[in-house]
């Protein structure tokens, strides 16, 4: 049998080091990303996250804040990059040459 999306809409946010939380919150019309997020209380629960400066997305799409959301939807809420993703595979693939010199 396969699994039901929950009744609602589940917002998510995974911290550095800790695993993913997860809250569903009731899908009412015209509800948008930035409203879920507020209704999850994940702004309180983590004090470092600034609506205004995270990014949001829906099963793993980047969406804007004020896009709609409904029943089923997964709204993730991704952490800052640490790092550069061309700089990191450049300085691998350097350290990778001079080792095998």
């Amino acid at each position: 049998m396969a699994e039901q999306a929950p009744p609602g809409v589940l917002v998510v946010f995974a911290p550095a080091g800790q695993a993913p939380v997860e809250i569903v919150v009731p899908a009412v019309a015209g509800l948008t990303l930035a409203d879920a997020v507020r209704a999850s209380g994940m702004l309180a629960r983590f004090p470092q996250l600034d609506l205004a400066q995270v990014r949001l997305g829906v099963w793993g799409k980047p969406r804007d804040a004020a896009a709609l959301v409904g029943s089923g939807d997964r709204v993730e809420i991704y952490r800052a990059l640490i790092a550069d993703p061309k700089a990191s595979r450049s300085l691998r693939a350097k350290k990778k040459k001079s080792a095998s010199k």
